[in-house]
């Protein structure tokens, strides 16, 4: 039996002789895929700041898109507890072009007030992204503000919503560097 399987084993590559001297059939040129365009997912990033001034907590919206919307923003009086706007008789001439800029708006309201840096703010495919860092300060005291330092970031206009990926740095003294005494 052994011997047997060592001769077919032996002579199976006689049999397959034939296929292996075979010339390959042409099949005409081999089409190629047509490529597919893909979206830039690379982020736009970049912002110019603005000051805004002194506002009410309640001035918004907090993403300017249009005249309409730095109107409402500026409509809120400074110092009062209004959640409404009013109308106020000046309403300042607005920073940007609405037909290509737009203002993202964000205050510091505290007593101290966190220290915010924005870092970047970038245009994705779906959203655009503010970064942040904000230091927690370490002292507070129990005066309610109604009124805040407003500050914008002047981005190229668009209708993507606008989401905040903020770092938090809680209150640590460690922060403080001491001054050396002589």
């Amino acid at each position: 039996m052994k011997k047997t399987l060592l001769v077919l084993l032996m002579a199976m590559p006689l049999f397959l002789a034939p296929w292996a001297c075979r010339r390959p059939v042409n099949i005409g040129p081999i089409p190629t895929p047509t490529p597919t365009l893909t979206p830039i997912t690379t982020p736009l990033c970049g912002f110019t700041p603005i000051e805004l001034g002194e506002r009410s907590v309640y001035a918004g919206p907090n993403v300017i898109r249009s005249y309409s919307d730095w109107r409402t923003f500026c409509s809120y009086p400074v110092g009062l507890l209004l959640t409404t706007p009013t109308v106020t008789p000046t309403i300042p001439a607005p920073p940007v072009d609405f037909s290509k800029q737009m203002i993202i708006v964000y205050m510091d309201v505290g007593c101290p007030p966190p220290v915010y840096t924005v870092n970047d703010v970038c245009e994705g495919p779906t959203q655009i992204t503010v970064y942040g860092t904000r230091v927690e300060p370490c002292v507070f005291c129990n005066v309610a503000s109604f009124t805040g330092s407003a500050h914008g970031l002047v981005v190229p206009q668009s209708n993507l919503p606008v989401v905040s990926q903020d770092t938090v740095i809680p209150c640590s003294w460690l922060l403080v560097t001491p001054t050396p005494t002589p």
